[in-house]
């Protein structure tokens, strides 16, 4: 039993390596492949961001082992990162008050939609968006409730409810860096690696400011980390049916709002299949704990449905996009597997789910045949590339210069305009803002890598399944459509594996200093 644990630690923690050095690797020598990072305008190329991530891993190394952090009282007080979490969040809330736009894209057709149903305003409706796309529904039924709620309490105009939206938003990413530095806390047994992870969280997170828009990513960011945490917090038999109750139905929930967040349930689900010590009382504690929460998330998705049918959409069955469509659309060669206006008109003039399904499997087959090795690998580098190369994960890429398509004079006198100019990718500042997260996020990659060099016999399950959980969304999104946006969500594991590397690090530095 033992071998066969070890053989899958093993083989877990070595893809995961040579996974994270392979894409640290084509970010820094071919993120020109992509027009997701080139379009970014980068100060500093990523190659260069490597060699100084190295340089700066290096130096940080004496910094942290001679640092007296754990020294500092105030640091050891959980009252310290409750109070850094509240100022984060003040400081998000006063950011996006003084940069507020309104954006286009997908997340105005939500927006937009959810005021009008929210308003009794039914006339024109987007009914092929959600005909195409149903998965967004439950977001939008959400959406619906924040603006009839804004409307309650005066805040009845689009721009002031989605203002109220953007403050939960900043409430789940603030939460979510609370979470994120418990589960830190608890995995390295170190202050400095919580700090350290909760450093990395504010810069790429944070400060990302993608709470400024309404849309899934915001909203389910906090689920992963939830889930995790959960996962790794009710570890003793007493809370086996609460642990499993909360993660089946808040992975549920996730699913509805974003399909990846279900990756790390998945994740969970094989580490605890590798380490459970089973017998017929743990196997009737399982299934005491499985069926209640099975029987809920029926429930909810029967009620989901339910509630989601009585929207005001005209809704076409046939017209849905499948996972076939997106798997076509990866496929295409020419625009590097991204976002492909020819594709969705291809999909959209098939009238039936089914015959569209067969026409994009019979169109990916055709695009599969037509790679050759060489031109295979290249595709692959690019979605990579695409995937990881971008350390804004897509900031104003979407829909082009409609990104901000309503902008709203300042508001702070002196301060907005300062903060437009850091935020916004028109402004004089950005690349600088950009460039120390570009920086930030390559450093991360290859700390990752080397979080789970060690040749420990043990290693910490949830370790696993964040590594796992990277391995799963990397496949994922390379296999479909490529998108730095996407990887938002799973930014907090990056960040907490990041310390853990830099611990493995300077142990080997301890380990080769006392052999001499």
């Amino acid at each position: 039993m033992k071998n066969y644990k070890s053989f899958f630690q093993a083989a877990i923690k070595f893809v995961f390596v040579i996974m994270m050095l392979m894409v640290t690797f084509m970010v820094a020598c071919f993120s020109y492949l992509s027009p997701y990072v080139t379009v970014q305008n980068f100060l500093i190329p990523a190659g260069i961001c490597l060699l100084i991530a190295i340089v700066f891993v290096i130096l940080f190394c004496f910094i942290y082992k001679r640092s007296n952090i754990h020294d500092v009282k105030i640091l050891k007080s959980s009252k310290t990162i409750i109070i850094a979490s509240l100022v984060l969040l003040m400081l998000q809330l006063f950011v996006c008050y003084s940069v507020f736009f309104l954006t286009s894209w997908d997340s105005e057709v939500l927006t937009v939609n959810a005021f009008n149903i929210a308003h009794n305003k039914i006339g024109n409706l987007n009914n092929d968006y959600f005909s195409r796309f149903p998965n967004n529904l439950f977001l939008e039924y959400l959406f619906i409730l924040a603006y009839k709620f804004a409307d309650l309490i005066g805040m009845s105009t689009l721009k002031t409810g989605t203002e109220l939206i953007v403050i939960g938003q900043c409430v789940l990413n603030s939460i979510t860096g609370f979470l994120t530095f418990k589960i830190a806390e608890k995995i390295s047994n170190s202050y400095k690696a919580a700090w350290c992870t909760w450093a990395f969280y504010f810069i790429l997170v944070g400060s990302a400011f993608w709470t400024i828009v309404p849309y899934s990513d915001s909203i389910a960011l906090i689920i992963p980390v939830l889930i995790l945490w959960i996962w790794t917090t009710l570890k003793t038999e007493k809370y086996t049916y609460l642990k499993w109750f909360f993660i089946i139905v808040i992975t549920f929930i996730g699913y509805k709002i974003k399909p990846q967040t279900v990756i790390v349930f998945i994740a969970i689900v094989i580490i605890q299949a590798i380490y459970a010590e089973y017998n017929k009382k743990i196997f009737l504690r399982l299934i005491k704990a499985v069926v209640p929460a099975m029987v809920v998330v029926m429930l909810l998705n029967i009620g989901i449905g339910k509630v989601v049918s009585t929207l005001s959409f005209n809704i076409d069955k046939e017209a849905e996009f499948g996972m076939t469509h997106f798997f076509m659309m990866g496929l295409n060669e020419e625009s590097g597997g991204i976002y492909n206006r020819d594709d969705i008109v291809f999909s959209n003039t098939i009238e039936t789910k089914e015959e569209r399904k067969r026409a994009n499997i019979d169109e990916s087959i055709k695009r599969l045949k037509s790679f050759t090795p060489g031109r295979m690998a290249k595709h692959i580098t690019r979605k990579t590339v695409s995937n990881y190369g971008n350390g804004m994960f897509g900031w104003g890429q979407e829909a082009g210069s409609y990104f901000y398509k309503k902008i709203y004079k300042d508001r702070v006198p002196g301060i907005s305009g300062f903060l437009k100019k850091c935020i916004y990718n028109t402004g004089d500042y950005y690349r600088i803002f950009a460039i120390i997260k570009q920086f930030t996020w390559i450093m991360c990659l290859l700390l990752c890598a080397l979080s789970c060099m060690r040749r420990e016999k043990n290693i910490n399950e949830a370790i696993l399944v964040m590594a796992l959980s990277i391995i799963g969304l990397t496949m994922f999104e390379t296999l479909f459509e490529p998108r730095a946006r996407y990887f938002y969500i799973y930014v907090p594991f990056y960040v907490i594996l990041a310390p853990i590397g830099l611990q493995n690090v300077l142990e080997k530095f301890k380990s080769k200093k006392e052999r001499v």
